[in-house]
């Protein structure tokens, strides 16, 4: 059987009706996003690193929570400009979402005023509107947008369990500090009329913002990178969880996987190294490898000469994103909690994925990218 290496879609993350293409994260990260909302912890911020599997994880969560209660993925990154979006248009992207979900998913018969509205400010489609085209088009909002979410709401809550709606927001940890400020506190406006869960910019987890961000009694939930192990010649400790991600996205059985050239399974070992964890830079050193397979030895399957090429292209793209002073900078981290490195330096190592913290011994340790690593001192190949 010939691979569709395309399946593995790193920059796709997995939504909830994908439940056969989901492994279970070993740090069971969607099942405690769940369960903290089941158990009132409301609203629920979600942080980690650039493919970690943040926006996977948010959807599997709400998988998991459609057996007590309505919940809704907000993508907001799919629809708005997120470097620009203003907490009204937020509002009003929530409003329209939740309205589409009541409707495709609950069934729900939702009042007419309110699905015009949000079809007039363009955030739910027009095949939701009853209005005839001879109607003429009105371009007048007549209600806030706050006024507009709060509806949609308590509309399509009634149409759920006896619990209230569960709302998880994505998207914003693409955002700049002074456009997710007033974005995060419209979300917290809405903790009264819905379960809040929302992705947030490292930026709102770390340094003086955090504590303006999450308050006394709320719950943040980190992500981190699965499997690091800072010595290349041995296997990654969730290497199976790795093996089953290749399996599910490629929809393979273990008789394809069996059929599969003997270096394939040093190809996953090496790539999930690779990775320092995070499963998007899994996937994609996996896919690149297979197109230089294709492309240098027309070869169904990746080898490990087709990895190195897919190496060299990714360090070289970690490379470009470094500034001066971050070696050294990364050098005098390497093993420690981090708190000594200058807090904007952190902030944008760590959303790239180029420092990884970890957690070792129940402290947090910062641990350089393994395809980075080579700038800050030579590392020998598996």
């Amino acid at each position: 059987m010939k691979p569709d290496w395309n399946r593995l879609g790193p920059n796709r993350p997995l939504a909830a009706e994908d439940a056969a293409e989901y492994v279970e994260s070993p740090t069971a990260a969607s099942l405690r996003i769940a369960k903290l909302i089941e158990a009132g912890s409301s609203p629920l911020l979600v942080a980690g690193p650039v493919g970690v599997g943040k926006s996977t994880e948010l959807a599997r969560a709400a998988f998991l929570l459609v057996s007590s209660r309505p919940a809704c993925v907000v993508a907001l990154d799919r629809h708005e400009n997120m470097r620009r979006i203003t907490a009204g248009q937020a509002l009003l992207r929530i409003a329209g979402e939740v309205v589409r979900f009541g409707i495709e998913v609950l069934e729900a018969l939702l009042s007419t005023p309110l699905v015009e509205d949000l079809v007039t400010a363009k955030v739910l489609s027009a095949k939701f509107s009853t209005r005839s085209p001879l109607d003429g088009a009105d371009t007048r909002l007549t209600r806030e947008p706050r006024d507009l979410a709060v509806s949609a709401l308590r509309e399509v809550s009634k149409w759920g369990t006896e619990h209230r709606i569960a709302i998880l927001v994505d998207g914003l940890e693409k955002t700049p500090e002074q456009t997710a400020r007033p974005v995060l506190d419209a979300l917290a406006d809405l903790t009264g009329e819905a379960d809040i869960v929302v992705v947030v910019p490292a930026h709102c987890v770390y340094g003086p913002m955090s504590d303006t961000v999450i308050a006394a009694g709320e719950k943040a939930v980190f992500l981190r990178p699965v499997g690091f192990n800072a010595d290349p010649n041995l296997p990654s400790p969730c290497l199976p969880w790795f093996r089953e991600m290749v399996a599910r996205r490629l929809q393979l059985g273990i008789e394809d996987l069996l059929r599969a050239p003997a270096d394939f399974s040093d190809v996953v070992t090496r790539c999930a190294w690779l990775s320092g964890g995070l499963p998007r830079t899994f996937l994609q050193l996996l896919a690149d490898a297979a197109t230089y397979a294709r492309l240098h030895r027309e070869a169904d399957w990746p080898a490990q000469v087709d990895l190195y090429d897919a190496e060299m292209d990714l360090r070289d793209s970690f490379r470009r994103l470094l500034l001066p002073g971050d070696i050294d900078a990364i050098r005098n981290v390497e093993g420690t909690d981090g708190l000594e490195m200058d807090l904007a330096r952190k902030l944008r190592l760590l959303s790239h994925g180029i420092l990884l913290e970890l957690e070792e011994q129940e402290l947090p340790v910062m641990r350089t990218n393994p395809l980075v690593r080579h700038l800050v001192q030579p590392i020998q190949h598996a």
